[in-house]
């Protein structure tokens, strides 16, 4: 291509940036999961939670004033403690030996944060639940779990935030 005709479209591009938009497919790796008693996680003793963390830092889960409570792994459920935000964007039951399945983890629309109040460039955890240490199928201050923030395709220089970043 010609050099005069690609500098305006470049500069056409840049000067028109727009935020880009994606949605969230999460799960896979090759992370494994394991239970308080040493055993993988697996569909019937592991459970995924994908938190979006709106304002602050990642809200500690062993908390006494959510004994017992089911927003660590409801869907839309908001977070808060003192100026720290943080969103339920999904739950997955898909552990298999150990491992979360991509396959079996809901799909996270763009639509749906937006709906749930996340905003470009929050960043995103996985937490994965030991459900063996739950009361009343729900977590409890004490009940076992694992965090990961989560990265674009593994790359660890690279941290996945909700739906894009500025171009």
């Amino acid at each position: 291509m010609n050099k005069t005709l690609l500098t305006p479209i470049l500069i056409i591009l840049c000067f028109f940036s727009v935020t880009a938009y994606a949605d969230i497919e999460w799960g896979g790796g090759n992370v494994k999961f394991y239970a308080l008693d040493q055993t993988l996680l697996t569909n019937y003793n592991g459970l995924a939670t994908l938190v979006a963390v709106r304002q602050g830092q990642l809200i500690s889960m062993n908390q006494s004033d959510l004994e017992a409570s089911d927003i660590w792994v409801s869907p839309g459920s908001m977070i808060t403690d003192g100026e720290n935000i943080n969103i339920i964007l999904a739950v997955s039951w898909a552990f298999d030996n150990g491992l979360l399945w991509m396959s079996g983890s809901p799909h996270v629309s763009t639509q749906t944060m937006k709906l749930y109040g996340v905003l470009p460039g929050d960043k995103l955890y996985l937490i994965a639940w030991d459900r063996n240490t739950f009361q009343w199928n729900h977590p409890v201050e004490g009940s076992n779990y694992t965090v990961l923030p989560l990265f674009i395709d593994g790359d660890i220089t690279i941290s996945a935030t909700a739906y894009g970043d500025d171009d």
